[in-house]
């Protein structure tokens, strides 16, 4: 039998990620089945969130924590799928001056050198929102 992964939030799904290790997870979803995201957190981490920011429509989640005594902002981000500054906007940096580990689906390339699996495109303005949050929290 192959322990499969649960595709979306079930009542099972707490209990699959603790076979796997996870010892906390912050989830957010929304109505449709096409989004949501999620941070998973290993039970051996000392964690602790002392805030979180999401969104309605469950494409981001940004949790400031303290990982084994350093403070960082976590992000996981699904972006709709067209160039929207507005999407990114100062979510991250409201969140104060962090180190940022930031993951998930930006719907952009982000470097055409290093992404050669579609032609060359046009620099977005999402991306240069993206990069200057990088930089603030290097």
């Amino acid at each position: 039998m192959q322990d499969n992964a649960p595709s979306h939030a079930s009542k099972y799904s707490t209990a699959w990620l603790a076979r796997k290790g996870i010892k906390e997870e912050k989830l957010i979803t929304c109505s449709s089945q096409s989004r949501g995201v999620a941070i998973l957190i290993h039970k051996q981490l000392q964690f602790k969130c002392t805030r979180m920011v999401k969104d309605e429509d469950g494409r981001t989640l940004l949790l400031l924590a303290e990982i084994q005594g350093h403070r960082m902002i976590l992000s996981n981000i699904y972006a709709p799928n067209i160039d929207d500054p507005t999407f990114f906007g100062n979510k991250i940096s409201d969140m104060g001056d962090y180190p940022i580990l930031m993951a998930g689906d930006f719907s952009l390339v982000m470097d055409d050198i290093l992404d050669q699996s579609t032609p060359s495109h046009a620099r977005t303005n999402s991306i240069y929102i993206i990069h200057a949050s990088l930089r603030q929290h290097h």
